[in-house]
């Protein structure tokens, strides 16, 4: 979600910055994942939001919005907008929470049992569901006792069939801004107010848009200086592209030799 199109108070629940300080309540956490599960989550133990997980220095990295540990289980959960190809993204985010907790000298029946949850502001398998889980088994064996212990969850804002609670369906519908006369509704957006109302907390919006702008600057400009050093492109072209004076990126090239 653009951040630079969107004022601190119309923000909503689709946005990560939000979403993340809301499950920065742990009774939010254990509420939600309660709600999706379709039981009790009663503790926990763990949690950190944005936790980068990188396999070795030449691994792609990735970076998880939510990241909880409780009950023995691993939970990731996900805020998504943009359709990206979910199956294969959940299948690497799996084999990093799992790398990430085996620690040395462990066995891998001491693997946790991993939930990566997507919350979707689209239709990701184009079913008109609510809620889609997944789990690996056998194939060609009916009756195959398989169970990896790995699981994965899509969950759809725009969804109109399955069974879910009432409640789970209303947080879906809080996720795309749109409140009703429920009290759970009313509840959620009361929460929402409170972080928006923060000062701390739009303080904290601002300075991470700062930092995301500069990230992304940061990268088109290594970018543009690589392919000067190729060839691809002048040193001037680089300089009208970023808005950059010549004779700053002559220094940052001479720098980097």
């Amino acid at each position: 979600m653009n951040k630079e199109t969107i004022k601190w108070e119309d923000i909503t629940l689709s946005d990560n910055y939000l979403f993340q300080t809301y499950m920065k309540d742990e009774n939010n956490c254990k509420e939600l994942l309660s709600e999706i599960l379709g039981k009790p989550v009663r503790k926990i133990v763990y949690k950190e939001t944005e936790k980068e997980l990188k396999n070795s220095i030449l691994a792609k990295g990735i970076r998880v919005d939510v990241y909880l540990e409780g009950d023995d289980k691993i939970y990731d959960v996900e805020m998504q907008t943009s359709e990206d190809d979910l199956p294969k993204r959940s299948r690497y985010y799996h084999s990093a929470i799992d790398i990430d907790s085996l620690q040395p000298g462990q066995y891998y029946n001491d693997l946790k049992e991993t939930y990566v949850i997507f919350i979707c502001t689209f239709d990701p398998l184009e079913k008109d569901a609510y809620i889609y889980s997944i789990q690996n088994q056998c194939t060609n064996i009916q009756d195959c006792d398989y169970n990896d212990e790995s699981h994965t969850i899509f969950l759809n804002t725009k969804g109109e069939k399955g069974n879910i609670s009432d409640d789970l369906k209303v947080f879906l519908k809080a996720v795309d801004g749109m409140f009703d006369y429920s009290v759970k509704s009313a509840t959620i957006k009361k929460r929402i107010a409170d972080i928006v109302d923060n000062e701390k907390w739009r303080k904290s919006y601002m300075f991470q848009d700062m930092r995301d702008i500069g990230n992304v600057r940061k990268g088109k400009e290594e970018f543009a200086l690589t392919m000067v050093r190729k060839g691809k492109i002048t040193i001037e072209e680089a300089s009208e592209e970023l808005g950059t004076p010549v004779e700053k990126l002559k220094a940052k090239l001479e720098d980097s030799k």
